[in-house]
């Protein structure tokens, strides 16, 4: 019988969300244990974690946010923001208004130091 990958089920290993995302392991496991990626499904024989669809996007969204410098708790907000829907959009637009600020002054920062 040949075993199909977590990538051909749906269901992505940690290795495979790890590759995915750009996390590592401990990062994933950590991002899980503090309330971000919610409850992470666990394969019945093995109890090893099995990331479904709906979680893979939101790590892939994490991933995402923190490649911008977002802090763990800029990630936290925004997903209680996505969790308040549309009426929340206009706070949203603000937490990456913000962190785009952040990152342009980061910019600068590093091109000052480059002169």
């Amino acid at each position: 019988m040949v075993r199909a990958t977590g990538e051909q089920s749906g269901h992505l290993t940690v290795q495979e969300m790890a590759r995915r995302s750009g996390f590592s392991e401990p990062t994933l496991r950590y991002y899980e244990r503090i309330g971000l990626l919610g409850e992470v499904a666990r394969d019945a024989s093995s109890g090893h974690r099995r990331y479904a669809p709906a979680t893979a996007e939101r790590v892939v969204a994490l991933a995402c946010l923190r490649s911008s410098g977002m802090t763990v708790s800029g990630m936290r907000r925004y997903l209680d923001l996505l969790a308040e829907g549309d009426s929340a959009a206009a706070a949203q637009r603000d937490l990456f208004a913000a962190q785009a600020d952040k990152l342009a002054a980061d910019i600068e920062q590093s091109q000052l130091r480059l002169t």
